[in-house]
């Protein structure tokens, strides 16, 4: 009985953050203001089995590709993801708003850092230099702050509703 109560829980959940994370990415919003990052972080701290995070999120992200499109660099983009995944919760153990965004920053950073060299490189191929990637990081600038204030403001969202509705799982990383 425990077990399948337990087992529907986690397909509950499973299923809460797929959706979640696929409405994040198909709904119209501001150039990368979108709570993807923070729910990959909070999911993180929430999902201790890395196969089933990992797994959550790449089926959200093919899926919500297949509605959108696909991009060159897709591939970069979900191995981003998946590191921010793995190492959200190895960076702090407990978790308080400090770290929360913290976190945010570190993995808006990782994105911008990362992905911003795609549209170089699958968009201007013949001009790769170092100049035109100076250029293409300080044209990146706008979305990364979209990406930062946007991580930020949702994994403060994110944490305090969590912390307030005293979730168990959460409680024992929401220790302040």
């Amino acid at each position: 009985m425990l077990y399948k109560k337990l087992h529907s829980a986690i397909i509950l959940n499973f299923l809460f953050l797929f959706i979640i994370l696929l409405l994040s990415k198909i709904i119209k919003h501001p150039p990368n203001f979108t709570p993807l990052i923070s729910l990959i972080i909070i999911s993180s701290l929430l999902i201790k089995n890395k196969a089933i995070l990992i797994s959550n999120i790449l089926l959200s992200m093919i899926v919500s590709d297949l509605i959108i499109g696909f991009y060159g660099g897709i591939s970069i983009s979900y191995l981003v993801f998946i590191i921010i995944a793995v190492t959200s919760d190895k960076i702090f153990k407990k978790i308080n708003l400090i770290k929360i965004i913290c976190l945010g920053f570190y993995a808006s950073l990782l994105f911008y850092l990362t992905t911003t060299p795609l549209h170089l490189i699958f968009n201007d191929s013949n001009m790769i230099s170092f100049k035109s990637l100076i250029y293409d990081y300080q044209n990146g600038f706008y979305f990364f702050l979209n990406t930062l204030s946007s991580t930020i403001i949702f994994n403060i969202l994110f944490f305090y509703l969590l912390k307030n509705y005293n979730n168990k799982i959460f409680s024992s990383y929401a220790k302040s």
